[in-house]
């Protein structure tokens, strides 16, 4: 909760006078605000957003106030804390690998998650980040190009132990990674006697 002094910063930041945001702090009269907060003992917190919209929360609610008006308002539909991931659609996830560590990665559009753990319950803490400015934290695993930082089409770990990604027409090896190779050069070619064939053994109709 906040203290008498931290309340009164609280509301001179967003817009009380000195004077009426001190009677309000020392009385503990947050009432005279709005009939919203007549039974609500104390203020939690109050913030300021950039366009100078006010917000206090008390009780478990959140309260708003547009800039240069008096009239508040309880944000009854607002969830706070929720944060923007593209995975509450698990079935387009785009690709997946585990690094050399055991750590699991999950990629979807521009974000990827983390598990580092085995039961694939919960996700790491902080997840899901974007691949552009958080991929390069991730250790010893290589960094990725900018074209890759919007989205991975596909990505494995291969029997020579080094982790490939794909992305449109292009791949990277994680020994290379800034040495970008078109897929049809490397990936998908067949045995093919045909290719430098001066006779044919036999034909049929």
């Amino acid at each position: 909760l906040l203290t008498a002094a931290e309340l009164e910063d609280k509301l001179n930041k967003i817009g009380y006078s000195a004077t009426l945001a001190r009677k309000i702090a020392t009385n503990n009269n947050i009432a005279s605000l709005s009939d919203y907060f007549s039974d609500i003992p104390k203020i939690d917190a109050a913030l300021v957003d950039k366009n100078g919209k006010s917000f206090i929360f008390a009780a478990g609610r959140s309260y708003s106030k547009e800039k240069d008006k008096t009239r508040w308002v309880w944000e009854e539909e607002r969830i706070w804390g929720e944060i923007e991931s593209n995975f509450e659609q698990p079935q387009n996830i785009d690709a997946t690998f585990q690094d050399r560590e055991g750590k699991t990665y999950l990629f979807f559009g521009e974000q990827y998650i983390r598990y580092s753990n085995g039961n694939y319950n919960q996700v790491d803490e902080g997840y899901p980040v974007l691949i552009a400015g958080n991929w390069k934290n991730e250790g010893n695993i290589a960094q990725l190009p900018i074209q890759f930082h919007k989205s991975i089409d596909a990505s494995f770990q291969g029997t020579d132990d080094k982790i490939y990604w794909f992305k449109d027409g292009n791949y990277i090896c994680d020994d290379k990674p800034d040495e970008q190779k078109s897929i049809n050069q490397t990936w998908g070619r067949v045995k093919n006697n045909f290719h430098t064939a001066n006779k044919i053994d036999a034909a049929y109709v």
